[in-house]
């Protein structure tokens, strides 16, 4: 079964929720108090692998290309300011989801990606994927775990083309959907019309891609997502309130269709 399977028509994602001990303490409650919904805590991952240094954390930059040592990363997983790779060894048992987003590194990107993935298959495996900006570092994922899910994050789908804007050599380009073999899904930032997102988010159902859809931050455009076919929405508000609405409308929607 693929962690997309899992989901059971729809996924929540709880935005950053492994980026500190007090986040993923706040989801886990919410995830005791609503254990049927497909919980899925996402994260950002950044990492120190330079010459001696193995640090993989989790951590959302402040600027793009904002990393930090080993040395601090070090001291700050000790001190619990913020989560480190092995701290999700608690989630092991659990019936979450993960999906871990590649931020910024110094060092060695492939050692770090070997670390990163090799924990997550050994964890995880069926219950996680792997998103970032970059197709270079998800071609690379995928060439030395090709049963790892990855999904592409990006600005904009438009024609059948997706933006992929990684800050990185080549630059920015936009290559057709059907192009990405190796990518399993297409992560979309909701933003512009609600036409507009239809159009895009049909380009990639019909290029064969899993849909997520992020920054929902209202109860519409979450409606939305579920009405445009996505398969995970990451949610930008409280979600026991998002799930108490959400099952007013459902109880709604069966008490209509009794009638």
């Amino acid at each position: 079964m693929s962690v997309f399977d899992r989901l059971q028509g729809y996924g929540f994602v709880h935005h950053r929720a492994l980026n500190s001990h007090e986040a993923l303490a706040r989801t886990l409650r919410n995830v005791a108090a609503f254990p049927a919904r497909p919980h899925v805590l996402e994260g950002d991952v950044c990492w120190d692998f330079r010459p001696g240094n193995t640090e993989l954390c989790f951590r959302h930059p402040v600027v793009v290309f904002d990393s930090l040592s080993a040395r601090r990363i070090r001291k700050r997983i000790e001190d619990k300011t913020i989560v480190g790779l092995h701290d999700l060894d608690a989630l092991s048992d659990s019936n979450v989801c993960l999906v871990i987003e590649l931020k910024v590194g110094r060092g060695n990107m492939r050692a770090a990606m070997d670390r990163l993935v090799g924990y997550l298959e050994a964890r995880f495996r069926g219950r996680y994927w792997i998103d970032s900006f970059s197709l270079r570092l998800l071609d690379y994922i995928k060439s030395v775990s090709p049963q790892t899910a990855v999904t592409l994050h990006t600005e904009c789908v438009y024609r059948s083309r997706i933006l992929a804007a990684a800050p990185q050599w080549p630059p920015p380009m936009a290559p057709k959907l059907s192009s990405l073999s190796r990518i399993d899904g297409i992560a979309i930032r909701r933003r512009g019309s609600e036409a507009f997102m239809a159009r895009a988010c049909r380009d990639v159902h019909a290029a064969g891609k899993v849909l997520i859809l992020s920054r929902l931050h209202t109860l519409r455009e979450f409606e939305c997502s579920k009405v445009w076919g996505a398969k995970a929405g990451y949610m930008h508000w409280d979600m026991a309130e998002l799930f108490r609405l959400n099952d007013e409308i459902e109880a709604r929607r069966v008490a209509a269709a009794a009638e």
